[in-house]
This record gives C-alpha cells, structure tokens and sequence, in this order.
C-alpha cells in the first residue's frame, strides 16, 4: 500500500508542478477546484486514520517527539493545535462509524468530522442530523447544529459542573528553554481568557503600528509579547523591538475607555429565544484600567 501510495503522490504531484490554469476556462477550472478539494479531503481522511494508528502503537515515541501530536505537527507542518484535533479525532471516530465512513468516501473534511463527533459522542442518536447538517450547510451549519444538539444534552448542573472544573484548571507555569529564553503557559476560564486576550490584542495592535512609522518589521508574536511585557512592567525601557524601547502605550483617554463588555448566556435559550427557570444571561463589566 505504502509504494501505491507514494506512486499516486508523484503522480499528482507532477500534475501540479505542470499545472497552468492561465490556459483553463473559467467554469473548467472551478470544476477543478472541487475536485483538489475532494482530494484533500480524502487525503486528510487517511492521515487520521494512519495517525490514529501511529499514536495506538506508540510508533511516534523514537522520533525525538514530545506527543503524538507534536510529531503530526512536525510532519504535516502545522500547527500544534490542528494536530491535537487530528489525533483525537482519530480516537473518537472508532465509536462513529458512519462519520468515520463519511470521512473516508471524501464527503466529510476533518472540521466537518470533528464538528459532528464533539456532539455525536454525547447524543449517538442524532449522528445522521449532524451528518445531514454537514452535507446541506458545511462547516457553518454543522457547528451551529452541534451546539444546538450539545446544549439540549447537557443539564444545568452539568455546566455548573464544567465552571468548576475550569475554575480548578486554571494554571500559570514558566520554565527556561535551551537559548535562555523564559518560556511560559496558561490555562484562563473563557470569561477571563477572552478580557485577557482582548487587551494584549489591542496593544499588540498599538505596537504594530508604532513599530510601522518606524520602518521595523517584526512578527505579530513580537507585538503580542511586547503588549505582554507592557501590561506587566509598563516601563518603556523594558523589551527588544523598537517600539516597545522608545514608545510608551498609552492608557485609555477617558474614564471607562476600555472597558469590557462579556456577555454570558446558556446556548440553549439563546436558540430557543426565551430564558427560562435556571438558565443564565449575565453580561458582567470589567472596569477600566486604573
């Protein structure tokens, strides 16, 4: 299977670097964009179920790799975070196997796939309409349709239960890497996760365009670590890039200028369109920086 494989790769792979769509008319080349897609799909469907394969063995623990996922991450070259998903996708869908066919047959991107597993596992009986709903609106409505059928499958006091567990999650830990570098990572409950990310996005933006009417040009990783350093030591002598050693961020121009607005509301009558007894709507306020 392997030589198959890699015959069908150097096969398309030769159809690619030869591809000039200059030459395709308009409705000819759209075609062939549904079919790339179609090979994507498929193509990503067998990467799973292989990864899925890989982290049973262990295959992946002689490769230097800290996880299953960070070897996927390395292979695939993408994020830590789509690789996370990939693999445990690849463990659910042994308990789904009409979303694991539907993957398979190219019908079903893993987004899709992984949609429909996050609610099919909880509520097995409506993994056709998650299916359905793939089909007949994409990504969007199948997203839509999970979290519908999630909120009708988990009781008051099972999200009640969840605010506990994330509040007992929370974390800060910070270590030093091979260069020296202080390296860190967290874990926020999502009402204060989001205020936090809010406000470091904000004066990473500031940075950014500080840096611009400079001339320097840096990551927006730069600018998120800079707005990082500035919420914790505002002084304008602290960090590397050049907008942060010459320019100050300054605070808001009034009093509630940056103020955060985080609205909270059970899904269930946010869908339905009414509250009832025992369900939440709070928007609570953060106050401005003082």
């Amino acid at each position: 299977m392997l030589s198959e494989l890699q015959g069908l790769r150097d096969e398309l792979r030769t159809l690619v670097v030869d591809l000039d769509v200059d030459r395709i008319d308009g409705v000819a080349v759209r075609n062939l964009v549904v079919v790339f897609a179609e090979v994507e799909r498929i193509a990503a469907a067998g990467k799973m179920l292989a990864m899925g394969r890989v982290d049973a063995t262990g295959s992946w623990a002689n490769t230097g790799a800290k996880s299953p996922a960070d070897w996927l991450a390395n292979v695939s070259g993408t994020g830590i975070g789509p690789a996370i998903e990939t693999v445990q996708l690849s463990r659910s869908l042994e308990k789904l196997p009409e979303t694991e066919s539907s993957a398979r047959q190219g019908t079903l991107s893993l987004p899709q796939a992984s949609a429909v597993t996050r609610a099919a596992i909880e509520a097995p009986a409506d993994e056709k309409k998650l299916l359905s709903a793939a089909q007949r609106g994409g990504l969007t409505e199948v997203k839509r349709e999970s979290a519908r059928i999630l909120a009708a499958a988990r009781s008051s006091e099972e999200e009640t239960a969840r605010a506990k567990r994330q509040r007992s999650a929370r974390s800060l830990a910070f270590w030093i890497d091979d260069e020296g570098m202080m390296c860190g990572k967290f874990r926020l409950e999502p009402v204060v996760g989001i205020a936090f990310r809010r406000r470091v996005e904000a004066d990473a933006k500031k940075y950014f365009d500080i840096a611009r009417k400079q001339g320097v040009r840096e990551t927006q990783e730069n600018y998120a670590a800079d707005a990082l350093i500035g919420r914790t030591n505002p002084s304008p002598d602290v960090g590397g890039s050049a907008a942060l050693t010459t320019v100050a961020i300054p605070g808001p121009e009034r009093p509630g200028a940056n103020v955060d607005l985080i609205v909270v509301v059970d899904l269930a009558p946010l869908l339905r369109g009414e509250l009832r007894d025992g369900e939440r709507c709070e928007i609570p306020l953060q106050p401005p920086d003082g």
